[in-house]
């Protein structure tokens, strides 16, 4: 997403960031979308199991493209918000 614009930019980026995601410890997420929304403005689409997972997720993709504005769209499995708060 230089000042070029291009699509061919904005497809590398997207593709960048999906290879880092799954290629961190932490993360190994498939199911996210990344959508260029416009220049220099990405939006993250899709479920995570935890907020840890959330906040490295967002970590990667700022230390990638810091210059990016990030639309955070995540949310945190609904299973794991169950668990937080059922006790036994």
């Amino acid at each position: 997403m230089n000042d070029d614009g291009g699509a061919d930019d904005d497809t590398y980026l997207v593709g960048h960031l999906h290879e880092a995601l799954l290629a961190d410890s932490r993360l190994h997420e498939q199911g996210l979308e990344i959508v260029v929304v416009s220049m220099r403005r990405i939006a993250i689409h899709g479920e995570v199991a935890t907020a840890a997972r959330r906040a490295a997720v967002l970590e990667v993709v700022h230390s990638l493209a810091p210059d990016v504005d990030v639309l955070d769209d995540l949310r945190v499995s609904s299973l794991q918000r169950d668990a937080q708060t059922e006790r036994l």
